[in-house]
């Protein structure tokens, strides 16, 4: 079984307190495992400090978090729905809870290990900016 696993830190950027780093209220883990010969990943998560309401969870094409957001590219389009794993949904709380199942790739060339992980501030098509990043990486 191949693992992976995307921690908001709730801090910033992941580098401390870099000139021009974005900070984020946002913390939570997200897991991805993965049978062998599977096409499917399961994907389970727990993101708290969001707005109440729907977000869209994407994967961006780079782990460059240093800019928060900004510095995470684009959406990355072999995973998921192009790098739209889901729109997840924050309660009164803020707390978005969720276990779902999509194509994933946790290996191979088009993998999503090493690549950001953005919840945007709206559900996808128009998500905006993101107000939580993190790096998807390989999970011990």
């Amino acid at each position: 079984m191949k693992k992976a696993v995307a921690v908001f830190d709730q801090t910033s950027s992941g580098q401390g307190p870099v000139a021009g780093s974005e900070t984020s209220d946002v913390g939570g883990t997200v897991t991805f495992s993965q049978k062998e010969n599977d096409v499917l990943t399961h994907v389970q998560g727990s993101i708290q400090g969001l707005e109440p309401g729907a977000h869209a969870l994407i994967v961006h094409e780079f782990g460059d978090i240093r800019m928060g957001s900004n510095s995470t590219g684009g959406p990355f389009k072999p995973a998921a729905k192009d790098g739209v794993i889901a729109n997840i949904t924050a309660n009164h709380r803020g707390k978005a809870i969720f276990d779902l199942n999509e194509k994933i790739p946790l290996s191979e060339k088009d993998s999503v290990i090493g690549r950001g992980l953005v919840v945007h501030e709206k559900p996808s098509p128009d998500s905006g900016d993101g107000v939580g990043w993190c790096i998807i990486g390989l999970e011990g």
